[in-house]
């Protein structure tokens, strides 16, 4: 019921979300904020990628958690006819961790690829600090990292760009 209620919550506070994809990595953000998600994040080709999430986006729709809107291209995911019952249902959760999750909803980029390349700089961040054992990500190596993973689809300035995005609003040491 918890993840009903975080997907419900985020869909009501990001109102629109544009594509699978896209929501994909808000759902990364809001996990690694904090929120407590029973999904396993690993890399994908277009950055963090969950497959239990994906196996359960028909389940949220059909429960009325979320609407995806399929006639435009990508899909639009927007709050569901139950959305806000299943958020009045998880009080205590909501309101612990809902403001986590308009926090992550207001700060984060409507375009699908600005939120492709944040969540791989994180990811990739994130990666390279629990390897090194380290409190602190390295920008460089992170830099270095993310342009090998994702090749010609991002530029030096735009990885760098992203990871101090990320710096500034404290969502990478």
């Amino acid at each position: 019921m918890n993840l009903e209620a975080a997907i419900s919550c985020l869909a009501y506070h990001a109102g629109e979300i544009y594509g699978k994809k896209a929501f994909q990595k808000y759902v990364y953000f809001i996990s690694v904020r904090g929120v407590p998600l029973p999904l396993t994040f690993r890399m994908g080709p277009t950055g963090p990628f969950s497959r239990e999430l994906d196996e359960r986006m028909e389940h949220f729709e059909m429960l009325g958690v979320i609407q995806i809107c399929r006639q435009n291209v990508p899909c639009v995911i927007v709050p569901g006819r139950n959305a806000e019952e299943i958020i009045g249902e998880a009080a205590e959760f909501v309101k612990r961790y809902g403001p986590v999750i308009k926090d992550v909803a207001r700060r984060l980029p409507d375009e699908p690829e600005k939120l492709e390349l944040l969540a791989t700089v994180h990811f990739v961040a994130e990666a390279i600090r629990a390897l090194s054992g380290s409190d602190f990500s390295d920008k460089k190596e992170t830099v270095s990292e993310v342009l090998k993973i994702k090749k010609n689809r991002f530029n030096e300035p735009a990885v760098s760009a992203a990871y101090d995005e990320l710096m500034r609003v404290g969502w990478i040491g």
